[in-house]
């Protein structure tokens, strides 16, 4: 089948042209693999990015969870139960 496709190049040796293009193609991507393309090292930014501000936000969300379970124990202690509404829980929604 090889030969009748013009794989063999007429040579008899249909598989050793092939072995020939595959050699070509593993040497080609090995060369392209070492090259880093603008594309590859945009997506690595932003998943750095993504993860930096992931990060950010769980440590906003724990430290304001923090400051109103402070405020509460705080509360409870002085006898008030004030409540107000809570500025940054539409925020914390939001994401």
């Amino acid at each position: 089948m090889s030969q009748r496709l013009g794989a063999g190049g007429g040579t008899g040796r249909p598989s050793h042209d092939l072995y020939q293009w595959q050699r070509k193609l593993e040497h080609t991507g090995e060369s392209s693999a070492r090259v880093t393309s603008p594309v590859r090292e945009l997506r690595r930014q932003v998943r750095d990015l993504n993860g930096l501000l992931a990060e950010k936000t769980l440590r906003w969300i724990f430290q304001r969870c923090l400051q109103k379970r402070d405020s509460r124990q705080s509360g409870q202690s002085s006898g008030g139960t004030a409540s107000r509404p809570d500025p940054g829980a539409d925020a914390i929604k939001a994401i």
